[in-house]
């Protein structure tokens, strides 16, 4: 049998999900949850998606997310992917860790968002894990009513202006503990998933090919307006470094070219480009060698506030040009 097609268009919202296969643990231990909430930090740099609220379970995850670009099956293989690969490699383990393809509801934002948003947080609740949401330290709960500092790649902002413009913070915990509401519940006990929640109305002009949304992505958000060159510039800027030397693969134990690995992990979390297309553009030979160095200067960033400062510049540098 055939997987079902994705519905994909410009300003979509979902709620994804995904379970451990044969239902076993995907996060052992903090520092596999950690490395989850990184990586939804990266898909959000890279693929310009929008996460409006996730729920880390012991073996399945939530996420509420609005696509921009029209592009959830890039984010989410990135997502799970590079999720399966670190998080196997740090138990000692191989294999697939999904049960499978992530599911993914189209959600009618304008009448349900509010509805989905309550049901993602109250998940730790409804499975007797804690007696209030704001117990729970693995969701963005605590940070959408104020507990806890929002991370930058999380968007609260169209939920809680949905609650009103004062007091946002108070009144949408009020309607999480106000419980589930019934039409959200019955939709999600049933045993096989409608891929579309939603009215009536926006069901049918799904399903005849009608977009519900006339929304265009931001051209700043745009992935293709984002060109290599726009990168070799700004990073040459940046590190003082010729573009034709950034382009230059340094021989020799020992060399190094930081403005080359800082154009490959800019081209990577800014331009989404794949692994492929960014060794095509930098003459490597191999997928694998541009994944490897970007994981190297990825590390590098870490601690060393300098580079993270040079990194964060070319990024403005491409904005503004962009």
């Amino acid at each position: 049998m055939s997987r079902p097609l994705r519905i994909e268009y410009p300003g979509a919202w979902y709620h994804v999900m995904n379970r451990g296969a044969g239902h076993k643990m995907i996060f052992y231990q903090d520092a596999h949850r950690f490395l989850f909430l990184e990586l939804l930090r990266d898909i959000v740099e890279m693929f310009k998606v929008e996460i409006h609220a996730y729920c880390l379970m012991g073996n399945h995850y939530h996420l509420l997310v609005k696509t921009p670009n029209g592009n959830l099956g890039r984010a989410m293989r990135h997502l799970n992917g590079v999720y399966t690969q670190r998080h196997n490699r740090s138990i000692g383990t191989d294999g697939p860790l999904f049960r499978g393809r992530y599911k993914a509801i189209l959600i009618d934002a304008d009448a349900y968002l509010l509805n989905i948003s309550r049901y993602i947080h109250c998940n730790p609740v409804e499975a007797g894990l804690v007696k209030k949401a704001e117990h729970y330290a693995w969701s963005s709960y605590r940070a959408f009513i104020g507990q806890d500092i929002s991370p930058q790649w999380l968007t609260r902002t169209n939920t809680l202006n949905m609650i009103g413009q004062r007091n946002r913070e108070k009144r949408y915990q009020i309607f999480v503990e106000a419980d589930i509401d019934s039409e959200t519940a019955e939709f999600y006990h049933k045993k096989k998933l409608a891929p579309i929640f939603g009215h009536e109305l926006f069901v049918r002009r799904v399903r005849e090919g009608i977009k519900p949304h006339s929304e265009q992505p931001d051209s700043r958000a745009c992935l293709q307006d984002i060109t290599t060159k726009d990168i070799l510039r700004a990073t040459a800027q940046v590190f003082e470094a010729d573009e034709a030397l950034i382009l230059t693969t340094l021989r020799g134990r020992g060399r190094q070219n930081v403005a080359r690995a800082a154009a490959l992990y800019v081209a990577r979390r800014m331009a989404g480009k794949s692994l492929n297309e960014i060794a095509a553009e930098f003459g490597m030979h191999h997928y694998g060698s541009v994944s490897g160095a970007i994981s190297r200067f990825a590390n590098s960033m870490n601690g060393n506030a300098e580079l993270s400062r040079k990194v964060a510049q070319a990024i403005k540098i491409i904005n503004k040009q962009t």
